[in-house]
């Protein structure tokens, strides 16, 4: 069953790979912009990269890129190389980007456009000194980019509906079901640590005050349940000051009523962490 289902597949991709023919060779050529039609191929290789298989895009990008440079440009490596470049690319995308994302795939087809083309570019003018006009190049591009993008908007939920069942028969299904089970062990960590190694190293502050690390102590407390996880860590240190400091008139600060605290990491505009203390005595040790 598994194997029918992967042969339904190819066989859909074929198919498509040939309506795409059709729509780019000749259903475009009536929708152009300034001369320009999208580059459906490279939609579609990235397609299978993303969702099919590891070798799938690859392979995919191979078999369309000679048919394409024996059709169209009667010499094989312009297409051959750029989409096997796309499919490669579209694995890298696969194991570090979201595909839940609209906005992620655009920038993805945006990315692989360019580089079908630079690549086309370079080998068109290396290989066969075939020479292209800088300006017109960047014309080009800039419209099938956009061209792509905008097909890509169109037929996203489709892509995304169908790759999934691909990716569910090549790679497993990665959504839980109703009937999953799912079991979570119930951990709860504390750990602390003291920093032996940073302990009499000399720091500086900007005022020129020079300090030594007495004691430099974190705290670690991880807890997970099946409700999820929990994380807290803190981080504190004692030093002593070697420098000389100045003499003034000794000053008293006495905390004894309500006050407010506030942490503020450097740099930031707003604190990440405010307390109020109506009545300190309930926070003391008795």
């Amino acid at each position: 069953m598994k194997l029918l289902k992967k042969f339904l597949i190819n066989l859909a991709l074929i198919v498509i790979g040939f309506i795409i023919y059709f729509l780019q060779s000749n259903f475009f050529s009536w929708f152009t912009i300034a001369g320009v039609k999208p580059n459906l191929f490279v939609i579609y290789v990235l397609f299978i990269g993303l969702f099919g298989s590891r070798s799938m895009g690859i392979v995919y990008g191979s078999i369309i890129g000679i048919f394409l440079d024996l059709i169209f440009e009667q010499k094989v490596g312009p297409n051959l190389f750029s989409l096997v470049l796309v499919g490669i690319i579209a694995t890298l995308f696969d194991k570090n980007f979201s595909k839940d994302s609209r906005i992620t795939i655009m920038f993805m087809v945006f990315g692989t456009t360019v580089i079908f083309e630079v690549t086309s570019y370079f080998i068109n003018y290396i290989l066969y000194s075939v020479n292209v006009e800088i300006l017109n190049f960047i014309k080009i591009l800039v419209i099938e980019v956009i061209y792509n993008i905008l097909i890509t908007i169109i037929i996203y939920p489709l892509m995304q509906k169908f790759g999934y069942y691909i990716e569910n028969e090549y790679k497993g299904n990665r959504n839980l079901e109703e009937k999953e089970i799912v079991k979570i062990p119930n951990l709860n960590i504390k750990e602390k640590n003291e920093f032996t190694e940073l302990e009499n190293n000399e720091f500086y502050f900007a005022n020129g005050d020079t300090y030594i690390i007495d004691r430099a102590i974190q705290t670690i407390q991880f807890e997970l349940d099946k409700t999820g996880g929990k994380i807290k860590s803190e981080a504190g240190m004692s030093t002593r000051v070697t420098s000389l400091m100045p003499e003034e008139s000794p000053r008293e600060f006495s905390i004894d009523d309500s006050f407010a605290i506030f942490l503020i990491e450097n740099g930031k505009e707003h604190p990440y962490f405010a307390g109020k203390i109506d009545d300190i005595t309930k926070f003391q040790n008795k």
